[in-house]
């Protein structure tokens, strides 16, 4: 019988919904059987032998729909393994203060289900994909320009890795 895995994901640019792709690419590469879903589908968990949670980053939080996912499912993920990956463009350093922001992202979401394997991902920045006030605050903080952080080895590695 073939495991399956679930990936499921919060994004509002797709930069989140992009290693959440990613991440299922490498499990189907180990031989599962994966389905990537945004957490607003809010997909069952029955059949699946381990879950994979993101979420993006906004204003330092999780973003809603993935901590409701968790919450409304919080009896079902306590009966399996669960990996979570954060995408965010900040506190990328390996400084403490940037760890220490980065570990309270999850903050929220530990109390509901404390996941086996936690993951960080620097992620992108793209104005285009940015809302009107998201992009004016672009113009205010110099050290969030447009770029591309996202380091896909680290990614698919950590995917082989995860649950393992």
């Amino acid at each position: 019988m073939v495991k399956r895995v679930l990936v499921i994901y919060a994004s509002r640019t797709g930069t989140t919904a992009e290693v959440a792709a990613e991440i299922g690419k490498a499990w189907a590469a180990r031989g599962w059987a994966v389905d990537v879903r945004p957490a607003k589908d809010d997909p069952p968990l029955a059949d699946y032998q381990a879950v994979v949670i993101g979420s993006a980053i906004r204003m330092g939080r999780w973003l809603t729909e993935a901590v409701d996912y968790v919450r409304r499912h919080a009896s079902a993920l306590g009966r399996l393994p669960v990996a979570v990956f954060t995408v965010h463009a900040l506190n990328t350093g390996d400084d403490p203060p940037s760890r220490a922001y980065r570990e309270a992202y999850l903050d929220e979401l530990r109390p509901l289900r404390q996941p086996r394997v936690e993951a960080f991902f620097p992620g992108q920045i793209a104005p285009a994909r940015l809302c009107l006030f998201e992009r004016l605050t672009l113009r205010v903080d110099q050290s969030a320009r447009p770029k591309d952080l996202r380091d896909w080895g680290k990614i698919q590695g950590w995917a082989h890795t995860s649950l393992a």
